[in-house]
């Protein structure tokens, strides 16, 4: 039978919440995340935190629109590692996972967004959409 700890870091019993804020794996993926993004304090205590995050920064709509893309597909990817670990014994590294992250943002948001071109390079040093 498998231990309730938490795969990652083993410091506290798996819960949503800890899973995608408090370990210490996740917080170093929202930490490259918000340096990559340029928002400064990316934290979260809950879920709903990180669904809510993009109303209170500054920036237009646009901004926002994909910054929540980024967290949307944060938690997706924070996710799918988790599983991977407990089921598979696949551990990724932060800096693996936050890859990721910004090659599916890449992919997915021109995708979703209508009249959106971006640029790799540019991408990759900040985010933005024109």
């Amino acid at each position: 039978m498998r231990s309730l700890s938490c795969v990652r870091c083993n410091l506290a019993d798996e819960s949503l919440d800890h899973i995608l804020t408090a370990c210490p794996f996740s917080m170093e993926v929202w930490d490259l995340i918000g340096s990559w993004c340029k928002v400064n304090l990316f934290y979260a205590f809950h879920v709903h935190d990180l669904y809510t995050f993009h109303y209170s920064r500054a920036g237009d709509k646009n901004w926002k629109k994909m910054l929540n893309a980024i967290i949307l597909i944060a938690i997706w990817s924070l996710w799918k590692s988790r599983n991977d670990a407990v089921h598979n014994m696949v551990f990724s590294t932060a800096h693996m996972i936050f890859e990721e992250i910004r090659s599916m943002a890449f992919l997915w948001i021109p995708n979703r967004a209508k009249k959106v071109e971006l640029d790799w390079d540019s991408w990759c040093s900040k985010p933005c959409i024109s």
